[in-house]
């Protein structure tokens, strides 16, 4: 039982490693799926809006990638631009 809950630990910690949440993010914006590419500015533009992990919080770097992923027609993106113009 020890060993399972050192492995879902480890696990836990992997995946909310917030350094490599944003480096995996940021490799994501260059992929060749433009709806890929929509989530990933989308995903920066929500770290950037709060502030997530050691991400500086930006309304300008926030905006900027709302706006990439509106261009790539994500519509939560166009959504959430709007509220910030509110």
């Amino acid at each position: 039982r020890y060993q399972c809950a050192t492995n879902i630990s480890t696990s836990a910690e992997k995946l909310f490693n917030h350094e490599e949440v944003i480096i995996e993010t940021r490799r994501a914006t260059g992929h060749a799926d433009p709806y890929v590419r929509s989530v990933a500015f989308l995903t920066l533009a929500k770290f950037y809006d709060s502030g997530f992990g050691s991400v500086e919080q930006s309304d300008e770097l926030a905006r900027e990638n709302y706006e990439q992923a509106a261009a790539l027609g994500n519509t939560d993106a166009m959504n959430d631009l709007g509220i910030m113009y509110r």
